[in-house]
């Protein structure tokens, strides 16, 4: 049983990795079923379901690495608490 919040989910999902929402609501019943079988305790099920789709329609990184500009190199600044954390 899927509450509203599921759909309003599973539509984000389809959306952000642009793939249909049929296929995204029919991996997420694939996996409950999977679950619920193999599972002794029910009671977060959904939420793992709804996790494992959202890592499978994950939108992958694209595979070029843009380099920082040479003139904005990253400064590190001390606090006084990391100072502190140095000298103890």
């Amino acid at each position: 049983m899927r509450s509203g919040l599921d759909d309003v989910i599973l539509s984000e999902i389809a959306v952000q990795s642009e793939v249909s929402l049929e296929e995204v609501q029919q991996h997420y019943q694939s996996l409950l079923a999977d679950l619920h079988h193999e599972a002794r305790i029910h009671d977060f099920i959904p939420l793992l379901a709804m996790k494992q789709v959202r890592q499978h329609f994950r939108p992958k990184p694209s595979a070029a690495v843009q380099p920082q500009p040479a003139g904005r190199q990253a400064v590190l600044r001390r606090t006084p608490q990391m100072a502190y954390a140095l000298i103890g």
